[in-house]
């Protein structure tokens, strides 16, 4: 699956449960204690559960290093460019 990581990027020590964003973000803190790592999970979010997909949107809004961009019209209502111009 195009979400899971390559077999070469895994050093042995990855849970295999992982998917490709949450190995990354593992792969992150290990490279970078100060990283903070969010609970957002790409599978959760498609897993068709409504309960998951809804609590993933919440993680989704919740941290700005997901880049979530929300658009309204084709303009951008949330996301990267409103919280640097302050507008949150």
């Amino acid at each position: 699956s195009a979400l899971l990581p390559a077999a070469d990027a895994l050093d042995g020590a990855w849970p295999l449960q992982l998917c490709r964003f949450c190995a990354l973000q593992l792969s992150r803190c290990r490279a970078d204690p100060s990283y903070r790592p969010s609970s957002f999970c790409p599978l959760r979010l498609f897993s068709g559960e409504r309960g998951q997909v809804r609590a993933m949107l919440g993680e989704l809004v919740l941290c700005p290093q997901n880049n979530l961009g929300v658009f309204v019209d084709g303009l951008l209502c949330y996301g990267k460019g409103e919280a640097e111009a302050g507008r949150l």
